[in-house]
Formats: C-alpha cells, sequence, structure tokens
C-alpha cells in the first residue's frame, strides 16, 4: 500500500511525462483460489449476464458491496414459522382447490380482466 507521500511522487512523475493527467487510478491485485473448470463456467457466466469478464462482475460486486447493496443467500434463505391459525388456513385452502371450489377459469384475457373486475 502507498503512503500519501509515495502516491505524490508518484503522481508527479505521471505528470511530469503526461502533462494531461488529471488523476490517478490504483489498483489492487485479489488472488482468488479457484479450479480451473470453476474459472472457465465463471467466464461464460459472466459473459452471459453482459460482463466482459469475470473481473468486471467482480468490480461491479464490490461497488454494491461498499454502498451496502448486496443481497446474499442468507437474506434469502430465513426461515419461515407459520401460525397455527395461518397453517389452518392454508390447509383449508389447498381441499379447496382439490374439490375446485371457489375456482374460475378464464378463456381470454378480456374474460380474465372482466373476473378481476367483477
Amino acid at each position: 500500500m502507498l503512503n500519501p507521500e509515495q502516491l505524490q511522487d508518484q503522481t508527479l512523475h505521471i505528470n511530469y511525462y503526461w502533462y494531461n493527467i488529471i488523476g490517478i487510478m490504483c489498483s489492487s491485485t485479489i488472488r482468488l483460489q479457484l479450479e480451473e473448470k470453476e474459472l472457465i463456467k465463471a467466464h461464460k457466466l459472466a459473459e452471459e449476464w453482459g460482463f466482459s469478464s469475470v473481473e468486471e462482475v467482480l468490480k461491479e460486486f464490490i461497488k454494491r458491496f461498499l454502498n451496502k447493496n448486496v443481497v446474499t443467500s442468507s437474506n434469502l434463505t430465513q426461515k419461515i414459522t407459520l401460525t397455527k391459525k395461518a397453517k389452518t388456513r392454508y390447509k383449508q385452502m389447498n381441499e379447496d382447490f382439490k374439490i375446485e371450489k371457489d375456482i374460475s377459469i378464464a378463456k381470454s384475457v378480456d374474460d380474465f380482466l372482466a373476473q378481476l373486475n367483477a
């Protein structure tokens, strides 16, 4: 990691050779241990999702992570316990579905919208 003096020295060095430089892009290297087949799969998936590389995916993830705008799987897999009242309600709904009680069938979009607005 560069301290501010080293960064300033590099800035001056770059500005000496490149007069139009506005700033420096600092870069870091992150090492990941992946099997070759995992890396190949990651590259393919990145391309399918519209990214040019796995590095671009990681950059986007880190940006969102820093903004606290990341959804992790632990957020999505919370166990929900139904109350006794809810269990009874859903059990009754399942029984009603089996005997087709209060079920309407729409033959077209217009028919469906008419049933919704009725």
